[in-house]
């Protein structure tokens, strides 16, 4: 939704930093879904880090930092 009220496409993320609890058991989900966002022919270079907790909220097992280039 921030790259869409920026004026831009899910399309237009580049790159993909994924912060996950417990890689094992959450990572082929988050996987499955994540890429259900993205599309078929849509990829961006990601990198995933295996963490102890989401800082935010004890009940979260994901957080996502992403980079989108936006065209004028």
């Amino acid at each position: 939704r921030t790259v869409e009220a920026a004026g831009g496409q899910i399309t237009d993320v580049i790159q993909v930093t994924k912060f996950v609890q417990d890689v094992a058991t959450n990572g082929d989900t988050i996987r499955e879904v994540m890429n259900g966002y993205w599309g078929p022919n849509h990829r961006p270079a990601s990198t995933t880090i295996e963490i102890v907790r989401v800082a935010s909220d004890p009940r979260f097992v994901l957080e996502v930092e992403a980079v989108a280039v936006i065209p004028d």
